[in-house]
């Protein structure tokens, strides 16, 4: 069958992304939003029996495209994945009942790429963390040290990265791991030496400052930076100058400081592991990326993200399982995960079975960190009302207010037990009012 698509423009608005039909490759120029469907009064009709009148809505939200279903019978996917909301980029394959769709453009292609790269959406569901990524383009443009302190794999080097390119400083990124450096060697990878300074010194050679000058270095574990070390480090930033091992001049040096660790830096000043003078110099700005349990808002963006990258479609009930696992990790561990589950893969698709074998056995309960003191909880699957009977829909009620009761009004603990992004969880309890006043 022959699929046509129809666009009412609503906005004259600069246009910079195109839809593309796959089937008689026409291309449509989008504005800021657009309703999807059958409907005539759709601003994208589509003429295909298995779309719903109002099947989607493509909408977008600081220069980045997001598609949200609009309670559609067959659902709509994004590159063989079924969403209700995620974010799209030049390249996706967009499925709408039997019509594929693309976006495509240039100018975007090399945001996506840039996105896609570093592995975490500049931007967040979480609308605590949401605001403090919307701090990066001023925080960028300052040379003041910043301090990420977040868990591993957060992605603090992303957000070093990030800062860095939005910066537009003309030196290099550069980063140097402070905790896997040997001890003897670390003052020679920060400042450099001369030949002969030491046994092994057979060449002159540049340290981590000179390496980048006039651009950004990258402190990571700076938790981990030996005592004896501290001062000359404290020393370069206060002063803008080093000294190579061996050599008795200084070198000034410009250099954007950002450092990192996943360490409580402030226990360690108490304990004199670290200096209080180097933790205030390091501190003029902080940034404390939450942990991927703490931003389950944005779960299905980074599924979603590296299902792409790593070519693999997944299935919404292993979606719904991997949304009850722990991820200690963080980012990272989901990232090693879908990667791993792409290589393992037969199908090039990852199911619900494939999950529960892939996930270690005794990471399958929910397990909530921070306040929560480390409690382990069994977790519930994610619970999604959609075309479900009364009955169940009162099962449900009485699941979340008994939960709520349990935790003593606690939202965020509830939620996060329940497997529900927060807002959700306020919805419900919301609608509940609302039927109890009735």
């Amino acid at each position: 069958m022959e699929r046509t698509l129809r666009i009412v423009h609503n906005h004259a608005t600069t246009q910079e992304l195109k839809l593309i039909c796959a089937t008689t490759g026409e291309a449509y120029e989008l504005t800021q939003f657009h309703t999807i469907g059958r409907d005539e009064a759709c601003h994208i009709q589509l003429f295909d029996p298995k779309v719903s009148k109002r099947h989607c809505r493509l909408e977008k939200k600081s220069n980045q495209y997001f598609i949200k279903d609009l309670r559609s019978t067959n659902g709509t996917w994004v590159n063989g994945i079924s969403v209700m909301e995620a974010e799209v980029f030049p390249g996706d394959q967009i499925l709408i009942g039997d019509t594929e769709l693309s976006l495509s453009d240039a100018k975007a292609k090399k945001v996506s790429k840039k996105e896609l790269s570093s592995n975490a959406p500049l931007s967040s569901h979480n609308l605590k963390w949401n605001k403090e990524l919307s701090k990066l383009p001023k925080l960028s443009r300052s040379s003041l040290p910043l301090l990420i302190l977040g868990p591993t794999g957060s992605g603090k080097e992303i957000l070093a990265e990030s800062i860095h390119k939005l910066s537009e400083l003309k030196g290099r990124f550069v980063a140097i791991n402070c905790g896997a450096i040997n001890p003897s060697l670390i003052e020679s990878e920060f400042f450099g030496h001369k030949k002969g300074s030491f046994t092994g010194a057979i060449d002159d050679r540049q340290g981590a400052f000179e390496a980048a000058r006039g651009g950004t270095l990258f402190l990571d574990e700076i938790g981990d930076l030996p005592l004896d070390l501290q001062p000359q480090l404290l020393r370069a930033l206060e002063n803008k100058e080093i000294k190579s091992v061996g050599s008795d001049q200084f070198i000034k040096t410009e250099v954007r400081i950002v450092a990192a660790t996943h360490k409580n830096l402030e226990n360690k000043v108490k304990t004199g592991e670290f200096r209080e003078d180097l933790f205030f110099r390091l501190q003029s700005f902080i940034l404390r990326p939450p942990a991927l349990i703490e931003r389950i808002e944005d779960f299905e963006t980074f599924v979603f993200l590296f299902a792409k990258k790593y070519k693999i479609s997944i299935s919404a009930e292993a979606i719904l399982r991997l949304k009850k696992h722990s991820w200690p990790g963080n980012i990272r561990e989901l990232k090693q995960f879908i990667e791993k589950a792409a290589v393992l893969s037969d199908t090039g698709k990852l199911e619900l079975k494939e999950t529960e074998e892939l996930l270690p056995e005794d990471n399958s309960k929910l397990k909530a960190y921070g306040s929560y003191n480390e409690k382990t909880y069994t977790g519930l699957p994610q619970l999604n009302t959609q075309n479900i009977p009364p009955a169940l829909k009162d099962i449900e009620k009485d699941i979340i207010l008994k939960r709520l009761r349990d935790n003593n009004g606690n939202q965020r603990k509830t939620a996060l037990e329940l497997g529900l992004p927060k807002s959700t969880l306020c919805d419900k309890l919301k609608r509940y009012r609302t039927q109890h006043e009735a």
